[in-house]
């Protein structure tokens, strides 16, 4: 689910589709057919970018009257997508990689492999963090360079936000959550 663009955006992983709600009425106002199992949403100023795992793609919707939507080859299963730093950030979960793409272009720019399983991105302090299901805990990326760090939260993480200084993380474990100064 997002927000944006005066609606809420749904993916419908069975229908590889997405549907646009008014809010204010409280009904579907556009159902638009995307690519294979789409399971994440990020908004952006024109429209919307939606990870579609089944076929490893990434679909741009345009948010007008007549919506159009463009594909990109993303890489294997993508899970998470997220917008912002001057790019869409995908996370492809089977790959062990984050794909940068140029939202100006449609095309990716960067291929940043970050371990095993990277299910959750987050957006803030000027980095793009990722967590992992599977063991690779939580790394941030630095959004110029591509470079990778680790920050040690626990080793399965999930769930990932960031707020204007604390980095949120669900964990698997006795903890159902940690925290990390993201500033």
């Amino acid at each position: 689910i997002a927000v944006g663009h005066d609606s809420v955006w749904v993916a419908n992983s069975l229908s590889d589709s997405v549907s646009r709600i008014d809010p204010d009425k409280g009904a579907v106002v556009a159902t638009i057919p995307v690519d294979d199992q789409p399971v994440a949403l990020a908004v952006v100023e024109d429209g919307l970018w939606v990870a579609n795992a089944r076929s490893g793609t990434v679909s741009h919707v345009t948010s007008g009257q007549q919506p159009t939507v463009e594909r990109v080859q993303a890489g294997n299963d993508p899970h998470a997508i997220a917008a912002g730093l001057d790019a869409v950030w995908v996370a492809n979960s089977q790959d062990g990689t984050v794909n940068r793409i140029d939202p100006a272009t449609g095309s990716i720019d960067k291929t940043i492999p970050v371990g095993p399983d990277p299910t959750g991105l987050a957006l803030g302090a000027g980095s793009v963090w990722v967590s992992s299901g599977s063991g690779g805990g939580v790394k941030r990326i630095d959004p110029e360079s591509g470079v990778v760090a680790s920050v040690a939260l626990g080793s399965q993480s999930g769930g990932i936000s960031t707020g204007s200084v604390w980095l949120w993380v669900g964990v698997r474990g006795p903890a159902a959550g940690r925290r990390a100064r993201a500033a």
